[in-house]
């Protein structure tokens, strides 16, 4: 079984209605302003500030409607990217990929699969992964950010203390992080393959 690290909370809570949305979920997908300050985010990396804000103007317009809620939306945006530029470029981090597909192997059995924001050479320890997330929120607790920082710990041939896993928060402008232990890791590994042994059981019991 496959599940995406943005999907492992939902599941966590309710595996049963999870595994319901699975089976009647309604493909769609719509492209949204944080959807776009993201690429924006990545044209800065590559091409510099101002060319980055060009590119964030011209393509919001491009998916989005024309109005004045929108105009506003926009220059909240190019404040927010303002904002991460300055806090990248205080951090003293190098970027090194953006948008990387992982596929997190937690047993032969399951998969947690999906794709981090950004990975970073640290200047004082290490690496850092991040998620890019528009809201405040509690990220710390949640399952997929043990697996994630043991899966880069590997894919980078790193002590896994020398991983940083966490997210860059644009409504507060910084980035927040931390390192799992071991311990924490190999929990998080348990309690994804409990999760992945309930949802075969409720799979055969509907086949049924």
């Amino acid at each position: 079984m496959r599940v995406s690290h943005t999907e492992l909370e939902n599941l966590r809570s309710d595996p049963r209605r999870w595994l319901a949305t699975k089976t009647t979920q309604q493909h769609g997908f719509r492209i949204g302003g944080f959807k776009v300050w993201g690429w924006a985010v990545r044209h800065y990396h590559r091409t510099g500030r101002e060319a980055a804000i060009d590119y964030l103007e011209e393509t919001f317009w491009r998916h989005l409607k024309r109005s004045i809620p929108n105009e506003r939306r926009l220059s909240d945006f190019i404040i927010h990217l303002n904002v991460y530029c300055d806090e990248f470029e205080s951090s003293g981090h190098v970027a090194l990929e953006f948008g990387r597909r992982i596929n997190c192997i937690v047993s032969t059995s399951f998969t947690v699969s999906g794709e981090v924001s950004r990975v970073d050479l640290c200047p004082d320890r290490g690496f850092a992964v991040y998620l890019f997330k528009e809201k405040s929120l509690s990220w710390a607790g949640q399952l997929r950010m043990p697996l994630i920082q043991s899966y880069f710990a590997a894919e980078l041939t790193s002590p896994l203390d020398e991983v940083a896993v966490g997210i860059y928060n644009m409504e507060l402008g910084r980035h927040e992080e931390r390192r799992y232990s071991s311990a924490a890791v190999d929990a998080a590994r348990a309690e994804a393959q409990k999760l992945a042994d309930t949802i075969a059981r409720q799979s055969e019991s509907r086949a049924t």
